[in-house]
């Protein structure tokens, strides 16, 4: 269906505009014949695929999310319909990508569809936790008491991934430093000695001698070294763009020491917090499991675990399904 850019007009004679998804003008004019604010006037969106936000496809920030579900929540516990409480709380928004996206689920809602499709944007932090969350609401009638789990885990998983970045930031800036002190030391500082090493008449021992050699070999040949290694980076992202089944950095992140460690045990916890609020709102386990293994940000990760939903179909219990391979590392 194409998309509408309509203009409203309401008893007090304020006007308001909205995007609104449709078959036909014809189609809207008869939508809206009845309803309290008036079609004033009708276009085509020719550009409506192109807005500010797809374009940049920047997400929602995850305290911005958080701040709008609990809104969401009260306005609900408070006995007012979900599309209402959703247009009070854009009508209280400022501008910006949030707002931008309540805009067009709230058009769309209004056109007849679903809560939880409606909620299909990419910009939505954890989208496919969400629409679940969403589906297992509107299945249950309890909406609010799934959004307040889902809120609940939204928080523990922006506390996880604040500790999880602070646990990485110091080893990751001492070994950029590191790497960054030898290459100065290696390509500045022992070219400026070696002259005074020269006018030395004794034998120099060989690991200086060797070091020496190194750095000179390394600030005349430099291209030589940063050019296969650039080389190898871009061939192998490329091989990962055009063959999705071939992983490599992904791998090699989980075999650092201790950051590998890190990683994984953070993308159990996303998992394992994923999978609990799905299954407590309604969603059987095999579709939970397979929304669940989609939050996994590892492509090493995911593969392991992609035919987990598979497994359990078949009969196996998830603690027997799940990658004994994953399972001895975490």
């Amino acid at each position: 269906m194409p998309y509408y850019k309509c203009t409203f007009v309401d008893e007090h004679g304020r006007f308001k505009h909205r995007t609104v998804f449709s078959d036909g003008r014809a189609q809207l004019r008869e939508t809206f014949r009845d309803s309290d604010e008036k079609l004033f006037s009708v276009r085509q969106a020719l550009f409506h695929n192109l807005t500010r936000v797809n374009l940049f496809s920047r997400k929602i920030g995850y305290s911005e999310f958080l701040l709008f579900n609990q809104k969401l929540i009260t306005l609900l516990r408070a006995g007012v319909p979900f599309n209402r409480a959703l247009g009070i709380i854009i009508e209280n928004s400022r501008e910006g990508v949030l707002k931008t996206v309540l805009d067009q689920i709230h058009a769309d809602i209004r056109n007849g569809m679903q809560i939880s499709e409606a909620f299909s944007s990419a910009q939505i932090p954890f989208q496919r936790i969400y629409r679940a969350s969403l589906m297992a609401g509107e299945k249950s009638g309890n909406l609010e008491a799934v959004l307040e789990k889902f809120n609940r885990y939204l928080e523990k998983i922006t506390l996880l991934r604040r500790k999880t970045l602070s646990s990485l930031s110091y080893p990751v800036i001492l070994f950029v430093f590191m790497i960054a002190m030898v290459l100065l030391i290696l390509l500045y500082a022992i070219p400026k000695f070696s002259s005074f090493y020269e006018s030395f008449e004794a034998q120099l021992p060989t690991t200086t001698r060797l070091l020496i050699s190194t750095a000179e070999w390394m600030q005349d040949h430099i291209l030589l070294f940063v050019l296969p290694v650039g080389g190898l980076y871009a061939g192998l992202k490329i091989l990962e763009k055009t063959h999705r089944r071939v992983v490599v950095f992904d791998w090699l992140k989980l075999q650092i020491p201790f950051i590998g460690r890190i990683i994984l045990e953070n993308a159990m916890a996303i998992f394992s917090r994923t999978l609990s609020i799905l299954i407590s709102g309604g969603i059987p386990v095999p579709e939970a499991t397979g929304i669940a293994v989609g939050t996994l940000s590892n492509r090493h990760l995911l593969k392991k675990a992609e035919n987990l939903t598979g497994k359990i179909k078949e009969g196996n219990l998830l603690s027997g399904a799940w990658p004994t391979w994953i399972t001895s590392r975490a």
